[in-house]
């Protein structure tokens, strides 16, 4: 297997140690790496990886000497002749394009190889089909041919292999990859399985609302331990409180790095957060109807809270509920949710029908007036 890396900039922070050490990782991996470079930035990976048999770098030019119109288009047409001419030599099996543009972008979708694209600020990686995306999305509809691109959640590329993400992404984007690409890209996507992968991608949790132990926040915690080898957890506690201090002491003593307090954050950056998450913690210890509840079901997250009657006759199976205040309740509901999370965001969806139809402003309006309404006509 082959993977061609393609930087054109290092203009975000560490690009060149994201480049070696996905370039080690993959050589470490059995898997040969071909990188494509600018001449300044050619110097430093020979440098760096001169010692690696299955590690090429090639150095050309990016960007035009002159800036007008009819320079640009030549140099382009140079440029894409060249890409395609290395990439017919090297015949990878995989395009890694960090920071891209889209000229780049476009010749990746005339390649036909299945590729990961690195986007301009920080490293996400982008899903395109032909339905659409991103900033190809004018191109796409032109183009007879389909390319997978892969969709990970804040995953840094020097932190886990090319290899590690499909390995998950296989996993998550199932139907995806029926819908759009043929069967010799299935029989890649599987032979990714024959690599023995020790890494995997955490699932997010996210327990929103001030940190006290009446919370059940520790109980979290626990879990996290306990689930350890089966679904790495990345745990975040959106609040603060006087239980924060023993929280990070408890996280330290059982090992837990993946726990993350981000402390107090205005409602636009909360819902970035829950939106990021693969499940949201509402509450573990008491009953209750809390916005933090109705917040998470509008989101569409599978949600987590503690039972209460009321609740459950306004959401019924769409969420999960905790009846006792113990690490195997939670445990045995959080293992639940994972071991079928198709099914998990389709109760979710439900959850989210629910909570925009019965918890809208203008909803909330008629009950208040039926309310006033009554008092006025109280003649007692």
């Amino acid at each position: 297997m082959k993977v061609l890396q393609v930087i054109i900039s290092d203009a975000f922070f560490g690009a060149e140690r994201v480049v070696c050490n996905l370039a080690k990782g993959l050589d470490s991996n059995g898997v040969s790496c071909v990188i494509l470079t600018t001449w300044s930035l050619a110097e430093k990976y020979l440098s760096k990886l001169k010692n690696r048999k299955n590690i090429k770098v090639y150095a050309v030019a990016f960007n035009p000497k002159k800036n007008n119109i009819v320079s640009i288009f030549l140099f382009r047409i140079k440029q894409a002749i060249l890409f395609r001419k290395i990439v017919k030599i090297e015949k990878p099996d995989v395009i890694h394009l960090h920071l891209p543009n889209p000229s780049f972008i476009l010749l990746l979708l005339l390649c036909r190889v299945p590729s990961v694209m690195t986007e301009h600020g920080d490293v996400r990686y982008v899903h395109l089909n032909l339905s659409g995306g991103s900033v190809v999305k004018r191109f796409v509809n032109f183009l007879t041919i389909h390319i997978l691109q892969f969709l990970v959640d804040e995953i840094v590329a020097y932190q886990y292999s090319l290899l590690e993400k499909c390995k998950l992404l296989r996993r998550r984007c199932h139907k995806v990859i029926y819908n759009c690409i043929d069967q010799e890209w299935l029989t890649w996507l599987n032979s990714v399985n024959e690599f023995k992968l020790n890494n995997m991608a955490p699932r997010t949790l996210v327990f929103p609302g001030r940190l006290v132990r009446e919370k059940g926040q520790w109980l979290l915690l626990k879990v996290a331990d306990r689930l350890r080898e089966a679904y790495p957890l990345r745990i975040v506690f959106v609040g603060d409180g006087p239980d924060r201090l023993n929280l990070e002491a408890l996280a330290k003593n059982l090992n837990i790095q993946n726990a993350e307090f981000v402390g107090y954050v205005d409602d636009e950056e909360k819902f970035e957060v829950f939106k990021s998450s693969d499940v949201i913690i509402a509450n573990l210890n008491h009953p209750e109807l809390s916005q933090v509840l109705l917040e998470a079901a509008a989101i569409g997250k599978p949600t987590i809270t503690f039972y209460d009657r009321e609740v459950y006759q306004i959401f019924g199976e769409s969420l999960w509920y905790i009846r006792q205040a113990s690490v195997d309740e939670v445990y045995r509901k959080i293992k639940e949710i994972f071991s079928d999370y198709d099914y998990a965001l389709k109760r979710a969806s439900t959850a989210k029908k629910i909570a925009l139809h019965r918890f809208n402003p203008s909803r909330f309006i008629f009950e208040y007036l039926k309310v006033y309404r009554c008092m006025l006509n109280d003649k007692s």
